[in-house]
């Protein structure tokens, strides 16, 4: 025979612990879309300082340190603007 507590503290701990599995996987899916989000906007970045380059085919390459630059920019741009609904 089970005392109500005891019942009480099996449920809650059941609860906890499927709260827990819930919370673990909804941070792992979190940590999969940030990725997920990370490639595409480096995809984008990649395409657009290829399109700067080009765009300044006449002249000199890009230095690296300008290169990194625009890069971090181009990014900061990406973010700042709201979805599109």
């Amino acid at each position: 025979m089970t005392f109500p507590t005891e019942r009480t503290n099996a449920k809650s701990l059941f609860l906890l612990l499927h709260l827990k599995k819930t919370t673990s996987c909804r941070r792992s899916l979190e940590l999969v879309k940030e990725q997920k989000i990370r490639e595409i906007l480096e995809a984008v970045v990649h395409k657009k300082q290829k399109l700067i380059k080009e765009d300044k085919s006449s002249s000199p390459k890009i230095s690296v340190i300008n290169y990194e630059m625009q890069r971090e920019h181009i990014i900061r741009e990406m973010m700042d603007e709201p979805e599109a609904g």
